[in-house]
């Protein structure tokens, strides 16, 4: 007698074997057939064949990467990411001018953000042994760890962080994070449906669907691989015939949650958090249990999920406070849905490609598994953990798929401003379609040697046929090339034989070992577009599927950058000229920027950049042309940047010309200066005027709603200018420390990024109130002469109190945990 792990209630089974070999419910209680010695094993460690079957198809999925020098962070993935030269090869030390067809996948997040951010942050915690938590690099100084992407507190980050963010590492994790998005799927729908065939096969196909296709190399990468880890614990506590068990489980899913919030996206990340847990939650209360364990287990997931809202603080309250005195591409609420004519692009994003719409998917195997239950609905009805995970995916589909009108989705708080909605939805469905997908094929299997097998055939033909139908038929008037033709033709022949292939394997006919075969190439029409290649030689075929290029040294020197690099006598910033020096790679090699590639935008820096006139693409892309540069400069000046990479008007010497052309102003503004000249002015559009008539000479100017709140500066105004420049810089990740020499009474400004009470400014360590000075900047009121040592630390706002939060979540979930393995025991 064995006990199930459902019921807690004793069945008849003869071994674990038989309890592996039946799949629920739908077995019927049927003894299935002798599976051989080698079958046995399979049964026997179903866990660690799912492990090494991950594997095993992580690998082929990445091949070029693991064994052929290509990379994940190439910048020649892609025809338009430029790093730091103009053309490709765009980085120094590689002559490779090689590029792939991106297929509309978005590889500048990695390349301009995202592997920025790990390079700042490695040199942050080796190099200076501080935590990340200012970027000094973008946009004159903005928040790090608020922006909610930065992957801190993800376990495999810490492979890229102690690397510096080199290629390498990142190869590294993101083949790591691959496997371990296959264990997840492979454990997850075992333990939903028990069944290891199905297990397994949804263990090798996780890695080969149009999702990694279209986000290669995005941090929602990672977003999507730690997410069926958060449905495989719901599933586990669901299925937990004790306390105690359960408490483990919850225990992995504090784990899992964590990974998932610090996966590196806001959107994606957050949402499937939410909805998988909510998933989670209609798994567990309708599942077959014990009454009195599934109190306990009530009382244990409420509290341990208040206790992770409390341990998570750092990670949301920080961005949420940012969040609120920020600008963001998404503060104006609106929805991009998914037409439902192009259902079938969930399943194969080339269908989405074919019409220019760029949206993930599974793939057809999981599409084959999703038919059949659909098919075989009347027997997965009486299973409840199918019904809760569809129940679910209906949520996220009519999300996704535009059931749901845009007007009731702007309507509800945070879920207005995801504005890719099929996108982020469609990721949640992924997860869903495998589980239902996992009971699909244990549905097949079992109808395999059944009479009315055909009926079930022809309907699950009928349902592919009529999702093709609505495709075709709602893109009618578009073009489509003879590729697209041939290859989704192979696909729905795959979805009709697969089948017929299984039965005849199943009745062990004549031909079963030539059906075997004909199985795995069919199988390998399925999956074969979606991993990656090296190039085939068919330009047809290579700007379909992924093949990743050369891997390089993301840190290569530049004469010209150290050249630069070399310039020790003040602070100062760097910009290039369009599209040189892009955006964002300047924190990679250590060079502070006007610009960056950050989500969350200081407003009143935003404000000053539209006021002067100077030109942005895609709302935060703040470009550089030599062509404006004579009107512009003086702004230039105004924030710090001193030198110029890049083809500049004659007029500007050169102080350099090597790799790439250096250029010096001499009228740059000092960073940091003591002035008595105050000015007013009453709107943003008024401030680079008076920037223009300064000429060149540093000021502190106040907005008029700021002056009204301090009316002790009324006296600076009018008064006769005196500017010093401040001197003795000490400047950390966190930290900008400075000395001045004030004559008089006055302001210190210092022209870094201003953000309400997330700094602590000090005269000489004593602190003091700072506030907002010439527009976007900040300053402190000295008010006597005086040698001060003025020193500003990034601290934000709400950090203290949310480690305090952690800190107790942290001790109270152990407490947690101690009592309840405790009365487990004494139990």
């Amino acid at each position: 007698m064995t006990r199930s792990r459902r019921t807690g209630r004793a069945r008849p089974d003869d071994s674990v074997v038989a309890l592996m070999m039946r799949s629920p419910r739908i077995a019927g209680g049927r003894t299935h057939p002798d599976p051989g010695r080698a079958g046995a094993w399979w049964l026997e460690h179903p866990r660690t064949g799912i492990a090494g079957v991950a594997l095993l198809a992580t690998i082929l999925s990445c091949y070029p990467v693991v064994f052929f020098g290509k990379s994940f962070v190439s910048p020649n993935n892609s025809a338009v990411t430029y790093l730091l030269y103009p053309t490709f090869p765009t980085l120094p030390g590689y002559q490779s001018t090689e590029v792939d067809n991106s297929g509309g996948s978005d590889l500048g997040a990695m390349m301009w953000q995202t592997r920025s951010y790990s390079a700042i942050e490695g040199r942050t915690l080796l190099e200076h042994a501080e935590f990340p938590l200012w970027n000094r690099y973008n946009s004159s100084g903005t928040p790090l760890l608020g922006q909610g992407i930065s992957m801190l507190g993800d376990p495999l980050h810490l492979i890229v962080l102690s690397a510096g963010g080199a290629a390498w590492a990142w190869d590294l994790k993101f083949v790591v994070a691959k496997y371990l998005f296959a264990l997840g799927v492979g454990l997850m729908v075992f333990a939903a449906t028990r069944h290891v065939g199905a297990s397994l096969l949804m263990a090798f196909s996780a890695v080969f669907i149009g999702f990694f296709a279209y986000r290669f190399n995005h941090p929602a990468f990672f977003s999507l691989c730690y997410a069926p880890w958060i449905l495989y614990c719901w599933l586990e506590i669901a299925h937990a015939s004790s306390n105690r068990s359960s408490m483990r489980w919850l225990c992995g899913l504090v784990v899992a949650n964590w990974m998932e919030i610090a996966s590196g996206t806001v959107k994606e990340a957050y949402m499937l958090f939410v909805f998988l847990n909510l998933c989670g939650v209609l798994i567990w209360f309708f599942a077959e249990s014990d009454r009195r364990i599934k109190v306990k287990q009530g009382f244990q997931i409420a509290c341990v999920g208040a206790l992770f809202v409390l341990i998570s603080a750092p990670m949301w309250l920080t961005f949420l406070d940012l969040l609120a005195q920020s600008y963001t591409s998404y503060n104006a609420p609106s929805v991009r849905q998914i037409s439902p004519g192009l259902i079938v692009g969930l399943f194969d994003n080339v269908f989405y490609r074919e019409l220019m719409q760029f949206n993930p998917s599974a793939n057809f195997f999981v599409l084959l598994g999703m038919v059949w239950s659909l098919v075989r609905f009347s027997d997965l009805r009486r299973e409840r953990t199918y019904l809760a995970v569809g129940a679910s995916a209906l949520i996220s589909f009519a999300l996704a798929f535009g059931l749901v009108p845009p007007g009731v989705i702007v309507s509800v708080p945070f879920l207005a401003n995801v504005t890719h909605v099929g996108n982020t939805f469609s990721c949640i469905l992924i997860i869903h379609l495998f589980v239902l997908a996992g009971f699909g094929l244990v549905a097949l299997e079992d109808r395999l040697k059944r009479e009315g097998w055909w009926r079930d055939w022809m309907a699950s033909l009928l349902i592919v046929g009529v999702l093709l139908g609505v495709f075709f038929g709602a893109s009618s008037r578009v073009p489509k090339s003879t590729w697209f033709y041939g290859y989704s033709a192979s696909l729905a022949a795959a979805v009709i034989v697969l089948p017929l292939l299984a039965r005849m394997i199943a009745l062990g006919s004549a031909a079963s070992v030539a059906a075997v075969l004909a199985a795995i190439v069919v199988l390998v029409a399925v999956h074969w577009r979606h991993g990656m290649h090296l190039s085939t030689g068919m330009t047809s075929i290579d700007d379909h599927v992924m093949n990743p290029q050369v891997r390089v040294d993301l840190q290569a020197r530049s004469p010209a950058v150290d050249l630069i690099a070399a310039d020790r006598s003040q602070p100062f910033r760097v910009v290039g000229l369009w599209p040189t020096l892009y955006s964002g790679y300047q924190g990679a090699i250590g060079l502070e920027s006007i610009y960056g590639a950050d989500p969350l935008i200081n407003p009143y820096y935003r404000e000053f950049i539209h006021a002067s006139g100077m030109e942005e693409i895609w709302d935060w892309q703040l470009v550089v042309r030599g062509e404006t540069l004579d009107r512009l400069k003086p702004l230039y000046d105004f924030l710090n940047v001193k030198y110029y990479l890049g083809p500049l008007p004659p007029a500007n010497s050169p102080s350099g010309t090597l790799d790439l052309r250096v250029y010096r102003s001499d009228a740059v503004w000092p960073r940091a200066f003591f002035t008595t000249r105050l000015l007013r002015y009453a709107i943003a559009s008024e401030f680079p005027d008076l920037v223009r008539k300064a000429d060149g000479t540093p000021f502190a100017a106040i907005q008029d709603a700021d002056r009204q709140a301090s009316p002790e500066w009324d006296a600076l105004l009018g008064a006769p200018a005196q500017v010093v420049p401040a001197g003795e810089y000490r400047l950390t990740p966190n930290t900008t420390e400075f000395t001045i020499d004030a004559p008089t009474k006055g302001i210190v400004v210092l022209h870094e990024g201003y953000w309400k009470d997330d700094f602590e400014a000090t005269l000489n360590g004593k602190a003091v109130r700072y506030f907002r000075v010439n527009h976007a900047f900040k300053g402190v009121l000295v008010d006597r002469p005086g040698t001060y040592t003025v020193r500003f630390s990034y601290w934000p706002d709400k950090l203290t109190e949310s480690l305090w939060m952690s800190g107790a979540g942290i001790a109270l979930l152990t407490i947690l945990v101690i009592w309840r393995s405790r009365s487990a025991r004494d139990s």
